[in-house]
């Protein structure tokens, strides 16, 4: 826990600001303005200290080398912590990590109630009569605080950079600073926002064959680790270790084979064949340790295809969800969707009735046809013969041949005989 103030206020320049800053607080009733100016000058400057310093804990001794003035320590800030104390602004750092987070939602709900309900106005009450009754004995200076606003501010500053890609998995606690780049400048604090997250329900930790796992749940959502989670974890450990000790044992076995091909040349066959025994054991335990890694690597690939298995399920699933909600909506059925095809097809027919008559030729629409017009043409004709017959005077066919010349004979004239009418 190192703090460091990094931006003095003006008043730091002030050598008689400073003085009656660095110097006991007089009784609040002298002077009340002056009492609670003085006040939350120190409880400014301190959360702003530790927030710049990284830094959520300290101790009354941190405090009073970080404010040391031209080698003065401030000899008012045991009753800024005891302000602080009772405003429930710091705690006692190992109380704090002692609290224990509900084990589940309808739990946490519950002590949420409690707290705002029950315990908020009893304890209200409580430091209202802390004020007048409280005396420095009471509060163990010696012990280590948390600074409750800086650790929430860290712990949102965390979530807020946190990469989505670290939500829902697993994490080891030691490797915490290692994948998670929020909590690198945040290193002497990590135990203590952790524990912030937790009680708020924006962790899970479990711990495992002694060693302590973190999962950062999914849009802000409590999610407690799994049995099946828990399981992978073991096993992708232990794979991790066959890979490891199989590795060695190859080496190992690599070094026996040069030591023995040694010991030939040197002509120490003896030697030569305790290093093939050796060598020999080794690869029957290489053979059993492949065995195991085998069979861990079959169950982790079941249960990653499961997972797969359960997320393309879990699509389908929503998918016909979705359908069903989209047909309902718009009345898609079998019923319905019959009963439009057979209309469709009853319009169909009569629109193609509609263009059957539209195609007709315009002539088709005059009453009278061609037989009717023929008709009347064959009786004009028939009008015709019988006029001519009535109109023929009886005169010989005009000669077809040219007539040949010959003497004409004085003829007696005679009178034209008129035919009889």
């Amino acid at each position: 826990m190192v703090l460091s103030l990094k931006n003095p206020p003006k008043d730091w320049e002030d050598e008689e600001r400073v003085s009656t800053l660095l110097a006991p607080f007089r009784k609040k009733e002298l002077n009340p303005l002056g009492y609670e100016s003085k006040m939350s000058f120190w409880k400014n400057i301190i959360e702003n200290c530790c927030y710049e310093s990284d830094c959520c804990t300290f101790t009354l001794d941190n405090l009073e080398s970080a404010f040391k003035n031209k080698e003065r320590r401030p000899q008012c800030l045991r009753e800024v912590l005891e302000n602080l104390y009772r405003d429930q602004e710091i705690a006692y750092l190992q109380c704090f990590l002692a609290e224990q987070p509900s084990a589940n939602d309808s739990k946490r709900w519950m002590t949420w109630a409690i707290k705002s309900f029950v315990k908020a106005p009893a304890v209200w009450s409580m430091n209202r009569l802390k004020e007048s009754l409280i005396s420095p004995s009471e509060i163990d200076f010696g012990q280590a605080f948390v600074h409750m606003p800086v650790v929430k501010k860290q712990a949102e500053n965390i979530l807020r950079d946190l990469n989505d890609d670290l939500k829902g998995t697993l994490i080891r606690y030691d490797e915490l600073t290692d994948v998670c780049a929020a909590f690198k400048k945040f290193n002497d604090s990590v135990n203590v926002i952790v524990h912030w997250l937790e009680l708020q329900g924006h962790v899970s930790t479990i711990e495992v064959e002694n060693e302590k796992l973190i999962k950062f749940s999914k849009n802000d959502k409590f999610e407690s680790i799994t049995d099946l989670e828990r399981t992978t974890f073991l096993l992708e450990k232990n794979e991790k270790l066959l890979m490891n000790s199989i590795e060695n044992l190859e080496s190992k076995k690599q070094a026996l084979v040069s030591d023995a091909q040694g010991y030939l040349k040197k002509d120490m066959r003896p030697m030569a064949k305790s290093c093939l025994r050796k060598k020999k054991e080794l690869e029957k335990q290489i053979t059993q340790k492949c065995s195991a890694l085998d069979n861990i690597q079959t169950i982790l690939t079941r249960i990653r295809n499961m997972e797969s298995d359960s997320k393309v399920f879990s699509s389908y699933k929503d998918s016909l969800s979705m359908i069903k909600e989209l047909m309902s909506k718009n009345d898609l059925s079998e019923e319905s969707v019959g009963n439009t095809m057979s209309q469709l097809q009853e319009v169909l027919e009569v629109h193609d009735e509609i263009q059957n008559s539209l195609a007709e030729p315009a002539s088709s629409l005059i009453p009278n046809t061609d037989e009717d017009y023929e008709k009347e043409l064959a009786e004009l004709l028939a009008e015709d013969d019988l006029a001519s017959k009535s109109f023929d005077l009886g005169l010989p066919e005009p000669p077809t041949t040219s007539p040949i010349a010959s003497p004409i004979k004085p003829q007696k004239e005679e009178k034209a005989k008129l035919p009889a009418c």
